[in-house]
């Protein structure tokens, strides 16, 4: 066994593939075995800027981009982890101490049972800062409700974002900051027939429905930004489809169309998706960017038996995949992708409205404090906002998969509003994209298109043009104020 890992981290610890997307897209991949030196089994779980987190023979471990880099972070005695926070926060059902959370390294906080207010506490998910679960309370003689929410690293700290009465039941099982998605399953209409529906909370409209109409039964796993990931099962014991939405129950895809059966997806992250698919013979680790066609298949080692994609983070820069490898003789390796995105800079901008402070269009190249600084000007309505800078820049693709948008900026007031647009050349029109109050100290917004890239994109050209908006939202004690922009860039992830 330990000659057969050993020859395979000789010869596979970090190699770099070349590999053609099915959206036509040469891509270069660079795969790292995380396996530490020594270890039978080891996996993958989640991934934030510069750091993995996963289990290696019977530890919790943090992993920086190498097998060598492996850190202990606290022991794993069968814990069924169900979500890792970029905070260091591991959330889950202890062995030995039922549900909690870990903070930091061994120290484990229980959310488990009271049993002087007779309440049961279970965790399903962890986001930075925030533990996802449920607690369940006796309802009468109608038997158990239920609270859905999130606790923030104590039992005292729970936040109830919905719950359900008897004898409806389900799980709140994705969160993305304020954002949440779960399944749910009550009775309905007079006959009390019984249903299962995704639904999703925050966001847009406050969240809603996500079941498709006509649909027997429907579920939600995980949600990042816009997007929730789950499954969709069109008739009673028909198929179950993976489903992918954008907010709106029409929005929903089938990755499972003719052909795309063995699309297995587990995760999400900036308009982009991971799992593994299946040729008929093996799973494979892939990635795809909203739809079943396009989907890129991740190197797979000399050797193995399958591969999986288990979490996904796109930094702007690159995008980083985690998961896990299997070998002959159960033997399972932390596996680690990376691949860096195509950006590109701001060639120019102009000033619809407000004036130039200070910096230029070097300013926005780079996360560096040197900002370009603008202050309000004339506007003809006080609707107008005071501050318009549009940007223009040059893609390399004209109907890129997913485009996105990364700004960093803040503003030297605290009420004032920032919104991002993005040029339409097919209406002639600007599309907001993006609307949120300024933060008084930088901040990173980040705005994906995954849906139809090309119509910001001008045919021929290639020019694509982003305004920035800002506007006092009531009095300020301070005038002039000012907006900051720090650094500004487009991104395309393929």
């Amino acid at each position: 066994m330990k000659k057969l890992q050993n020859a395979t981290r000789a010869l596979l610890g970090c190699c770099t593939f070349l590999t053609l997307a099915a959206t036509g897209f040469a891509q270069q991949w660079v795969f790292t075995d995380l396996n530490p030196p020594g270890n039978v089994r080891s996996e993958a779980i989640g991934v934030f800027a510069g750091r993995q987190v996963g289990f290696a023979d019977g530890q919790r471990v943090q992993w920086t981009g190498t097998p060598d880099s492996a850190t202990v972070v606290g022991p794993y005695h069968g814990e069924l982890i169900l979500g890792v926070g970029a905070d260091g926060t591991w959330a889950g059902v202890s062995g030995t101490e039922g549900a909690g959370v870990f903070i930091g390294t061994a120290d484990w906080y229980p959310f488990d049972v009271d049993e002087e207010d007779e309440i049961t506490w279970g965790v399903t998910g962890a986001d930075n800062g925030r533990q996802l679960g449920w607690k369940s309370w006796f309802y009468g003689h109608y038997g158990a409700a239920y609270d859905f929410g999130y606790w923030e690293g104590t039992r005292e700290s729970w936040h109830t974002v919905t719950q359900i009465t008897p004898p409806g039941y389900g799980s709140l099982t994705g969160i993305d900051g304020d954002r949440f998605c779960g399944t749910f399953t009550y009775p309905i209409g007079e006959e009390q027939v019984w249903v299962t529906r995704a639904k999703r909370f925050g966001g847009p409209g406050g969240g809603g429905s996500l079941h498709p109409e006509g649909a027997f039964a429907s579920s939600a796993w995980k949600i990042h930004g816009d997007q929730q990931l789950g499954s969709v099962q069109l008739e009673e014991g028909g198929p179950t489809y993976t489903a992918l939405w954008n907010n709106t129950p029409e929005s929903w895809v089938d990755f499972n169309p003719p052909g795309n059966q063995g699309n297995g997806l587990s995760t999400l992250h900036q308009g982009r998706q991971g799992g593994s698919h299946s040729d008929g013979v093996s799973y494979r680790a892939a990635i795809w960017a909203g739809s079943p066609e396009l989907r890129t298949d991740l190197p797979q080692p000399e050797g193995a038996l399958s591969s999986q994609v288990t979490a996904i983070n796109d930094d702007g820069e690159r995008t980083t995949a985690v998961g896990i490898v299997r070998y002959p003789d159960d033997v399972v390796h932390a596996a680690l992708w990376t691949h860096i995105n195509t950006t590109f800079n701001p060639s120019s901008f102009s000033l619809f409205r407000g004036s130039v402070v200070s910096g230029n269009l070097a300013s926005l190249f780079s996360s560096d404090d040197n900002r370009l600084v603008l202050r309000p000007g004339a506007v003809f309505s006080t609707a107008e906002h005071p501050i318009q800078v549009i940007l223009e820049g040059t893609s390399p693709e004209a109907s890129p998969p997913v485009f996105s948008f990364l700004l960093e900026s803040h503003a030297s007031i605290g009420n004032a509003v920032q919104k991002i647009s993005f040029y339409n050349f097919d209406t002639s029109e600007y599309e907001l994209m993006d609307s949120r109050p300024a933060w008084t100290s930088d901040v990173e917004v980040r705005v994906n298109v995954v849906s139809n890239a090309s119509r910001f994109i001008e045919a021929g050209t290639l020019k694509v043009k982003t305004r920035i908006s800002y506007k006092a939202l009531g009095p300020t004690f301070i005038y002039p104020w000012h907006a900051r922009l720090d650094r500004a860039r487009w991104v395309l992830p393929y």
